[in-house]
């Protein structure tokens, strides 16, 4: 016996694939929104479905100005302007000053709102609970911006008698790029927003493992496109060790991504994934059976994987 609903859900989402297909041959697009009754039954099913790419690429062309705006870029940025962006529970709790002292962080171009909900959410646990103030200032507050937070935390734990903790911040902020940056900020709200037992975005940069082997990857990757590979590889083994997820510097991950925990997770050197995607313990990406070429499997965007 199949569900009905789970056969309209199917039939959107290949709808949906045709609608891409002619967006790209004649720059029209459609959308065909999954039902929110159908994502509510599935999400107490057991499984969630992530349908929310963007309703029409040409409305995010006209929001952000750009003429060549790719679907990749729509995914990339559809957490932010299209769908719900990560608000902090605290915000409705601030007092009068101290919003309007939010609000005033956010008038520099270059304020990350993100970053500042971060940095009010470790404010107010260091009130509610004092003996995290040296812990939260030396994590959070004593920081510039979100990369800059996590480098200093996963340095620190990736670090050993090889690769000192000082050396491997050096390395962060010398190879991480403004895209890595953008999908860090993304890989940090999927945690907060995608897991409910991380809850916060405090709590995902501070403690959750998935995040911080996401944020050694992308560094690994931008050595081994430098042609860096001992180096590469010598973070993956790190990785492995610390995280236990197993991930090839090679391999090429979107942002928005959400490795549950981490542990068991491993994704293989021509592995492809596309943006919002979630991987759960104990998921394999591995090889195909090729002996060259593209040996692993290749996701696409909004999938979640999980071993059953």
């Amino acid at each position: 016996h199949i569900d009905l609903k789970v056969i309209y859900l199917i039939i959107c989402e290949m709808m949906n694939l045709v609608y891409s297909i002619i967006f790209w041959l004649t720059g029209t697009s459609c959308y065909v929104p999954v039902p929110l009754f159908l994502k509510k039954e599935h999400k107490t099913a057991g499984w969630t479905t992530h349908s929310h790419v963007i309703s029409s690429f040409q409305a995010v062309k006209e929001t952000t100005g750009d003429s060549e705006f790719s679907e990749d870029q729509a995914w990339a940025t559809a957490l932010a302007l299209v769908n719900r962006p990560y608000v902090s529970s605290l915000l409705r709790d601030l007092s009068e000053s101290n919003r309007k002292s939010f609000l005033n962080c956010l008038t520099p171009k270059d304020a990350d709102p993100l970053w500042e909900q971060i940095r009010i959410e470790a404010k107010h646990a260091i009130e509610s609970e004092g003996m995290a103030g040296p812990l939260l200032h030396l994590r959070i507050l004593s920081h510039k911006s979100i990369t800059d937070a996590l480098a200093g935390i996963v340095s620190n734990q990736l670090a050993d008698d090889l690769v000192v903790s000082t050396e491997m911040i050096q390395i962060f902020k010398t190879f991480l790029t403004e895209e890595d940056k953008r999908n860090i900020g993304l890989d940090v709200m999927a945690a907060a927003m995608r897991s409910p037992s991380v809850g916060t975005a405090l709590n995902a940069v501070s403690f959750n493992r998935g995040l911080h082997a996401l944020m050694a990857y992308r560094v690994s990757h931008r050595l081994w496109e430098n042609g860096r590979r001992s180096l590469a590889k010598y973070f993956q083994s790190r990785i492995s060790a610390t995280f236990s997820a197993d991930i090839h510097p090679a391999a090429k991950l979107g942002g928005g991504n959400l490795l549950n925990c981490g542990a068991g997770v491993v994704i293989g050197e021509t592995a492809v994934t596309g943006y919002d995607v979630s991987i759960m313990q104990g998921v394999t990406l591995g090889g195909t059976g090729k002996e060259i070429g593209n040996r692993h499997p290749k996701i696409g965007n909004g999938v979640t994987l999980q071993v059953r």
